[in-house]
């Protein structure tokens, strides 16, 4: 093994650990247990730990901080914050087609490779004044190879009003998000539609403003209201 490898290799290890509270804890908590037993670092009295007190309570508390790292659980992972250029999956949508009038509409598309573990497409309605957006699709293959489809995509709005459809890349934290706003939605809904009075304005939920960072629009295409 070469210095370089061997320096790449050390990086690797440190990274690892300091990545990792429940580790810290541990190797903190060996390295304690060890002083201990052997009365702190006797070589040019670095680091001496005087009177069997001193020992056994660094013991003590390396064991703890042992069983500390052993039981403590790391929170999560929400995958890669980025997942990179989406260009390189070939995500794109070919119906309906730029400057198509419609209302619920089924969106299609083609993609050239399977997304990493975590995650999966959706389908945005994108305003296009602000880009604030809302959920409207959850893609699934299609039958075919290399080609998807979201079915009942509501573009909203009323006759002539402008939308866009954006197919996006979305990981574990941005899935979060877009199915809470779904299910907001749906009690929202039903409650508006229970208790709005003949005459009275509908008021709908806040649209999402801003996104995740691991969710990345691929491709777009703008529509009209029918």
């Amino acid at each position: 093994m070469g210095d370089n490898d061997e320096g790449n290799w050390k990086i690797k290890v440190a990274s690892a650990v300091v990545g990792s509270r429940p580790k810290l804890l541990i190797v903190f908590g060996v390295a304690l247990i060890i002083l201990g037993l052997a009365g702190g670092i006797t070589y040019h009295n670095l680091l001496q730990l005087s009177g069997p007190t001193a020992q056994i309570s660094s013991v003590a508390l390396g064991i703890i901080l042992v069983l500390l790292g052993l039981f403590r659980r790391e929170p999560p992972s929400d995958g890669p914050s980025l997942i990179g250029d989406c260009k390189e999956y070939g995500i794109e949508i070919d119906h309906p087609r730029p400057g198509a009038r419609v209302d619920i509409t089924e969106v299609r598309g083609t993609i050239a490779k399977p997304l990493p573990e975590g995650y999966e497409l959706r389908i945005l309605r994108i305003y296009p004044k602000t880009n604030n957006f809302v959920p409207i699709g959850s893609p699934r293959p299609d039958g075919k190879e290399g080609r998807w489809i979201a079915e009942q995509c509501n573009i909203g709005g009323t006759s002539g009003d402008d939308r866009g459809i954006a197919v996006c890349i979305v990981g574990r934290a941005g899935a979060i998000l877009l199915d809470y706003f779904d299910e907001a939605s749906r009690v929202h809904n039903k409650l508006l539609n229970a208790k709005t009075a003949p005459g009275e304005e509908k008021i709908y939920l806040p649209l999402l403003t801003k996104r995740p960072p691991d969710m990345i629009e691929c491709h777009r295409v703008n529509v009209q209201r029918i």
